[in-house]
């Protein structure tokens, strides 16, 4: 029983869904080979930054899932399940470092538009106005000339 709840459940429709996309990087777009259930991955989400956050999560959820299974070998035949947890262990580090860089690149780009927020363009900062500046005031209401 996860948060209370006495049933799971498990969808997967292949749409633009949060959801559908967590399942898509983890892999857990099998019905009949279902690993996470639909609640497990949404408290993934609304405690992550994203969906590459979340997902990162719910493979370590995975990973350790597995780890409790062990590699069996009944004469020359094996069966190395720990290969599992080891795989889901680097698909999160994977796409926690993705995560990571998304996450850079956004904010990059809110410090690059805050830039543009200034009262006059940086190439003027240190000097005095050029002539029609005081038409860039009027024009903008704030001389700001980049809006």
């Amino acid at each position: 029983m996860f948060f209370g709840r006495s049933s799971m459940s498990w969808t997967f429709t292949n749409s633009d869904s949060d959801l559908d996309q967590v399942r898509v990087l983890i892999g857990d777009t099998n019905t009949n080979d279902q690993l996470l259930t639909d609640e497990i991955i949404e408290a993934a989400l609304s405690s992550t930054g994203g969906i590459l956050f979340a997902a990162s999560r719910c493979a370590t959820m995975i990973a350790a899932k597995f780890s409790r299974r062990v590699s069996k070998s009944i004469g020359d035949r094996s069966i190395q399940l720990q290969q599992l947890s080891q795989n889901y262990r680097q698909l999160a580090a994977d796409l926690m470092l993705e995560a990571k860089r998304e996450s850079s690149r956004s904010s990059r780009r809110i410090a690059h538009k805050s830039w543009h927020k200034r009262e006059y363009p940086a190439a003027y900062e240190h000097c005095d106005a050029p002539s029609g500046w005081d038409e860039v005031q009027e024009r903008t209401g704030n001389g700001n000339a980049w809006e």
